[in-house]
């Protein structure tokens, strides 16, 4: 039971850090998750798997979604132009 307990608080952990990461790089022209995995030693499918488990989205529609929100929020403020 504590082994199981154990590796999901490492999942979420993961989980967690990969989220820091796309919202902090969600403007970056391009997502690559192959370097995230590499710079957060970890493998890149098991990254994939765990950040699904405790999400229940995979990294590139949360990369989108937060570009989206991103946008939605420039586009609110009347001060910018949308060019």
């Amino acid at each position: 039971m504590r082994m199981i307990v154990e590796r999901r608080s490492a999942k979420a952990a993961l989980a967690c850090e990969m989220k820091r990461i796309i919202e902090e790089r969600c403007c970056d022209a391009k997502f690559d998750l192959a370097a995230i995995a590499g710079e957060m030693f970890v493998d890149k499918c098991y990254l994939v798997r765990a950040f699904h488990e405790v999400t229940g989205t995979t990294p590139l529609a949360y990369h989108n979604s937060c570009r989206c929100q991103r946008a939605e929020a420039l586009l609110r403020r009347p001060e910018l132009s949308i060019a």
